[in-house]
């Protein structure tokens, strides 16, 4: 997750920094490509295939900056760590464990009707759904996935010249597909996986419920993601269109483009 959110930031960066200066963004590029490009612009054909790039100059500068970076982290992570603390957690969690008694028995259990009709199987699979988008929504990574995929979206949409049909219509195309992308298979697999992170995966077998419901609910709370996804899309293009003054909006155009072929695409 950290990999990813570094290559989110990283291609904010890409747009926020001067294209015609970029010096700076040479410098502070993590993985030091624009660093490498900077230093054999200019090489021709012969040079690109037989020469080395010198160990000096944007690449020497860019590597000492993020080696310092991460050997300010190590130090840093290594000083605040309790290890005393980590080690005491796990003795007594250990013990608590051992100590532990019995379960105290239950003397009344209250009387369930039980109902295995189809209706309370979509009823419970909706449901299961809400449970799993809201859960989503929550996290971290999704509020930064989304709020760099937004920026990035409405930061090409206001960077056009005339927002013609076509102009707005192709917003998506660019490092927004890439975020998409990435936003939909992360949660595919967290959805698939969360009950075996938490350890309830056998619980979750012996519940009396259809294989279907659960990979159902899963299944929608994904399609709910791209539902998100292609709205974020569709309020890009029309309040870029309403700040630059453009009112005559041709809302089927952007309705079909966001929901009835967006849509669907993320979705499957």
């Amino acid at each position: 997750m950290t990999a990813i959110l570094v290559i989110a930031l990283n291609m904010i960066a890409q747009r926020l920094f001067d294209p015609m200066d970029m010096r700076l963004y040479t410098l502070l590029d993590p993985y030091g490509e624009h660093a490498f490009y900077t230093m054999i612009r200019g090489w021709n054909i012969l040079q690109r295939n037989t020469a080395l790039v010198p160990f000096s100059g944007w690449i020497l500068y860019n590597r000492l900056i993020w080696m310092g970076v991460g050997v300010f982290l190590f130090i840093l992570s290594y000083i605040r760590f309790d290890f005393a603390g980590w080690i005491q957690d796990r003795r007594s969690s250990k013990s608590a464990r051992d100590t532990a008694g019995p379960a105290p028995a239950v003397s009344h259990l209250p009387l369930v009707h039980r109902s295995f009709r189809s209706s309370d199987h979509f009823r419970h699979l909706f449901y299961q759904a809400g449970l799993e988008l809201g859960y989503h929504l929550k996290t971290v990574f999704f509020l930064v996935m989304i709020c760099a995929a937004g920026f990035i979206l409405f930061y090409d949409a206001f960077s056009l010249g005339a927002p013609t049909i076509g102009r707005m219509l192709s917003i998506k195309d660019g490092y927004f597909s890439i975020f998409a992308l990435v936003i939909l298979v992360f949660f595919a697999g967290e959805a698939v996986n969360r009950e075996r992170e938490l350890k309830l995966s056998h619980i979750m077998d012996t519940l009396p419920i259809p294989n279907w419901v659960l990979t159902g609910s899963r299944l929608v709370s994904v399609i709910g993601i791209a539902f998100l996804l292609s709205t974020l899309v569709f309020i890009a293009m029309v309040f870029t269109l309403l700040y630059k003054g453009y009112h005559d909006i041709r809302w089927d155009a952007y309705l079909v483009e966001s929901y009835l072929i967006l849509f669907p695409y993320y979705a499957l």
